[in-house]
């Protein structure tokens, strides 16, 4: 069994077993889909934002 116990786990998980997977979708009036991230997408900026000092 994975290790799901924080949050950058299970994302890291995700963006390994289903990198194309939709994990966010803007909604840009509270109804309305106007853009999306995939769990790739997702994870990579993450990486991203916790490499900067």
């Amino acid at each position: 069994m994975s290790d799901r116990t924080t949050l950058v786990s299970l994302l890291r998980e995700r963006a390994s077993r289903q990198p194309d997977r939709i994990a966010y979708t803007f909604l840009a009036n509270g109804e309305t889909p106007e853009n999306t991230l995939t769990y790739r997408q997702l994870d990579g900026k993450a990486r991203a934002i916790a490499s900067l000092e």
